[in-house]
């Protein structure tokens, strides 16, 4: 999925939105406008994918 460049921080954005999802918790979206764009784009197919 990722390369081994990750980001910790942006990771982080991410696994936050991945468990928000599961657990239907709230996810503040403003985090996802400081990730760069291929963290965000995959925000994006996580939750496209929940919205199936």
């Amino acid at each position: 999925m990722m390369e081994g460049n990750e980001s910790p921080d942006q990771v982080l954005v991410l696994k936050d939105l991945v468990i928000a999802l599961q657990l239907e918790r709230l996810f503040d979206v403003q985090q996802l406008y400081a990730i760069d764009i291929r963290y965000f784009d995959l925000a994006i197919d996580l939750l496209n994918s929940v919205a199936l």
